[in-house]
């Protein structure tokens, strides 16, 4: 039986050039040779949400929530290859989603020869989780290390229309470093020139985020090579 054809679900342009695509305006799809299409859908659950239905609308048979995650822990460092297990979501209901097991299996083993990929529970939040203070208290409320604020969305689409999903992330922000108020979570620039000239003490944080983001590219191409070609 042939492998189904893999949609992958991103919030942000930088994420989907990852996959070795050239995407257009928010909400079109791209093609990944023969094996899989994504969508840049946006940051956040519904935004996300609404990108993985027209990815099965567009045929996809299983799929895959892709780009960047933030560490809530030590020992996850900017570059780390997430493949959670289980998506834990910040509500009030306590939501948890699995990844498909095969899918999950299939994945892990193409990234575990040499990105060591972490399979530990992932959370996805409402918003940008900025400081250090608040990414160890989600920490200790939820037990999950990486965070973002896709995979929910991405999750719950893939249990309605019944296909198998799975999440590969790659960290960015360590869970030590403060991500500034001016940097939203679309990575636009203007904001972020306008903030630096205000704040020009943070510059220390954008060269770190920069660099994790450097880390993070880095590992998604890596690994989209295993899963597109």
């Amino acid at each position: 039986m042939p492998a189904p054809l893999l949609g992958f679900v991103c919030a942000l342009r930088a994420e989907a050039a990852s996959l070795g695509v050239a995407p257009g305006p928010a909400g079109d799809i791209a093609k990944i040779g023969s094996t899989g299409m994504c969508i840049v859908a946006g940051p956040g659950d519904r935004n996300a949400a609404t990108g993985a239905a027209r990815l099965i609308e567009a045929g996809v048979g299983a799929l895959v929530s892709w780009g960047f995650a933030g560490s809530l822990h030590p020992y996850l460092t900017p570059g780390r290859l997430v493949l959670p297990r289980k998506v834990r979501i910040d509500d009030e209901n306590g939501t948890v989603f699995d990844a498909d097991d095969s899918l999950w299996t299939d994945v892990f083993e193409m990234a575990k020869q040499d990105l060591a990929p972490f399979s530990g529970d992932l959370v996805c939040a409402a918003g940008i989780v900025r400081t250090p203070p608040a990414k160890r208290r989600m920490f200790q409320t939820l037990g999950a290390p990486a965070v973002d604020m896709e995979s929910g969305g991405i999750m719950r689409v893939a249990r309605a229309h019944a296909v198998p999903s799975v999440v590969a992330r790659a960290i960015v922000d360590a869970d030590s470093l403060e991500i500034p108020s001016y940097i939203g979570a679309d990575g636009r620039l203007g904001p972020i020139v306008a903030g630096l000239a205000r704040k020009p003490a943070s510059i220390a944080a954008l060269i770190a985020l920069a660099d994790g983001y450097r880390r993070a590219r880095s590992t998604l191409r890596k690994m989209a090579r295993r899963m597109t070609k």
